[in-house]
């Protein structure tokens, strides 16, 4: 299973967001017609999965993995996720195993990637 993890890992490092745009300090944001703003507020259209290039059905199940493994993973897929401005909001205390699987289920959740914006899965 370490040489799967190991490939995993670097599946995970290779989706991390190539370019980090920079963020706009002292931006306004200019006025937007009311015809137009349905076009910023509609329901997102891909999953995070679609925009990183991973899915779920790539990573093995928890209990196969030991708890180094779970930990490597999961530390990979939060840097990956940060690169994408996404985070997730999972308390200290759950158990490393649910970790996991919650990281990797936000992989199916639509979401709206944002260059100036960080977006918090809860």
């Amino acid at each position: 299973m370490e040489a799967y993890v190991t490939h995993l890992l670097s599946d995970i490092q290779e989706a991390q967001r190539a370019v980090q745009p920079m963020p706009m300090l002292n931006y306004l944001f200019p006025e937007v017609p009311d015809d137009e703003l349905d076009e910023y507020e509609s329901d997102p259209q891909y999953t995070f999965g679609y925009y990183c290039g991973l899915q779920q059905e790539q990573f093995p199940a928890a209990h196969l993995l030991n708890s180094l493994q779970l930990e490597r993973i999961c530390a990979a897929f939060s840097k990956m996720m940060s690169t994408w401005n996404l985070d997730t909001d999972i308390p200290d205390d759950i158990p490393l195993t649910k970790k996991y699987e919650l990281l990797v289920s936000t992989l199916d959740i639509k979401t709206e990637i944002s260059n100036n914006n960080l977006h918090t899965f809860e």
